[in-house]
């Protein structure tokens, strides 16, 4: 079932373009992943959730990397992250 669910989610992050490299948006899919089961934001709890046979420490080093080099286009990612939201009347603040 959890597999499921991270093809589906990484399917849907990669319909949006982000990223143009291959790499970026599969690290994208991970940290996004990883704040879904991880339900915080530190690096190091976002890099315990993140599957992969790396060391914890590393997988943490390539999202402090990401962060450090990467821009985002703000618009995306919420467009991005509204596609998580249900279907219903939603509240935000």
């Amino acid at each position: 079932m959890k597999e499921f669910i991270h093809y589906k989610v990484t399917k849907i992050l990669f319909t949006i373009p982000l990223a143009t490299n291959l790499a970026r948006k599969k690290t994208i899919s991970d940290i996004l992943l990883g704040l879904i089961e991880s339900r915080k934001v530190q690096f190091h709890e976002i890099a315990l959730h993140v599957a992969g046979k790396a060391k914890t420490a590393s997988t943490e080093r390539r999202i402090q990397g990401f962060f450090k080099d990467f821009n985002f286009d703000f618009c995306k990612v919420c467009c991005a992250l509204a596609l998580f939201l249900p279907q219903k009347k939603v509240f935000l603040s």
